[in-house]
Parts: structure tokens; C-alpha cells; sequence
């Protein structure tokens, strides 16, 4: 590909998907070792779903509370929400 493309910019929402996104692949790769040691040294499964248990639970109350406190599209102000990708 040929040409200029100084006319894309990179925006914050595609700077925050790739950065979840590579938190995401480094989770898929840490997480079944650590639980395999958390199993071995435990000696049973009880603990490592525990562990998946909480992790799960503390996902879903940081994104209730963000949900709550933002908006679903991330606006502080109220009347923002829902007005598409540039605020119009």
C-alpha cells in the first residue's frame, strides 16, 4: 500500500481495545499455569475455581460500576450517552 496516510489518526477507543486486548492474551497465556500450581500445591481443583470465582465477580462489579458512574458509551456528562462516536 502506497500513499499518504497521514489523514488517520489513532483515537483513544482503538488505543484502549489493543491495549485490553494484549492484557487479554497475556491472561490466556498466564492463567492455566498459575492454576496449575495453585492445584498442585492445594492438592484439589476447590481453590483454583475460587480464585476464577472472584476474579469473575470482581470483573463484573468493576464494569457495573463503571457502567453506573460513565454511561455505556463513556461520557461524564449527562445527555451525552448514546449520541454516536462524535457527540453530534
Amino acid at each position: 500500500m502506497t500513499g499518504n496516510w497521514s489523514h488517520i489518526t489513532v483515537r483513544p477507543t482503538l488505543i484502549a481495545l489493543g491495549l485490553a486486548m494484549s492484557a487479554n492474551q497475556v491472561a490466556i497465556v498466564v492463567t492455566p499455569p498459575v492454576l496449575g500450581l495453585l492445584e498442585d500445591h492445594t492438592g484439589g481443583f476447590t481453590s483454583a475455581w475460587g480464585l476464577l470465582t472472584g476474579l469473575t465477580a470482581l470483573a463484573l462489579t468493576v464494569t457495573a460500576i463503571g457502567t453506573v458512574r460513565y454511561g455505556r458509551r463513556g461520557s461524564r456528562r449527562p445527555g451525552r450517552a448514546g449520541r454516536g462516536c462524535r457527540g453530534r
